[in-house]
């Protein structure tokens, strides 16, 4: 156990490192997470998460524990998921697709425009003029004559930094607990947990094989939101059935060139 959390723990101590930081503010997260994963384990089994249990299921003084749950921070949606959403939306809902099925370009001049309509069948709370200044923040849509357009594929959400260290942090999260679920799940894997790993490649041909992943992703990640889309309430409303459940599929590639 302690040689996993090692493991797992090495290359989010260097990226924290990398950016400035020391051992007491790392030390404070840690804090925070022990606290926040020990209430929401005592209130999972009917349990009151009072200061001297969550102090004595993770040995943090209650002294700490005690200011930890007087400052609890405010959880609020993140910018990547709203965009994330309205561009699905944009990508799978026909009325905001062109005769071929690709995503058209929309007005979005005014209340009534069709960019607004994309953006409140998403969430009727959100202004439509907030989620396009991000949209266009990310280098994913651009104005012209015929409308606002979508130009480009999600890859450009992880190029800004504040977006990366998120969908890494979420990614990270998402493949501990599929892994933790196969582990302890008895009978077959219940989440796809695959790694194709190659340790002899010729540098030359590394241009080409980043290409081809680039490529190959975003066609299969369109192909799984191709799908997906058909059993998402917001996009296909189903009368009597419930929804809420939450799916993901994550991708990602690492390609390394370190001569011997």
């Amino acid at each position: 156990m302690t040689r996993a959390l090692g493991i797992m723990l090495r290359p989010l101590v260097r990226w924290w490192l990398g950016r400035g930081q020391v051992l007491q503010g790392f030390v404070d997260v840690l804090k925070r997470i022990l606290v926040d994963v020990a209430q929401e384990e005592l209130a999972r089994v009917g349990s009151k998460p009072t200061i001297a249990r969550i102090s004595v299921m993770t040995g943090v003084h209650r002294k700490d524990v005690s200011k930890l749950l007087s400052d609890q921070p405010v959880q609020s949606a993140s910018g990547s998921n709203i965009a994330m959403r309205v561009l699905n939306q944009w990508e799978q809902e026909p009325a905001f697709q062109t005769a071929a099925g690709k995503p058209k370009a929309l007005r979005f001049q005014g209340d009534d425009s069709e960019f607004s309509t994309l953006v409140r069948s998403v969430n009727s709370s959100l202004k439509p003029g907030t989620i396009l200044f991000e949209l266009e923040r990310l280098g994913v849509v651009k104005k012209s004559d015929r409308g606002v357009q979508l130009i480009q594929d999600y890859q450009p959400l992880s190029r800004d930094p504040e977006q990366a260290t998120e969908l890494m942090a979420r990614n990270i999260g998402t493949l501990i607990r599929a892994s933790r679920e196969n582990v302890e799940t008895p009978g077959d894997a219940v989440n796809l947990h695959i790694r194709t790993e190659y340790d002899n490649v010729f540098r030359d041909d590394l241009p080409t094989i980043r290409k081809w992943f680039l490529e190959e992703g975003k066609a299969f990640h369109r192909r799984a939101r191709a799908f997906l889309s058909r059993f998402d309430k917001d996009i296909n409303e189903q009368p009597g059935k419930e929804a809420g459940a939450r799916v993901a599929l994550v991708a990602y590639s690492l390609i390394e060139d370190e001569p011997v």
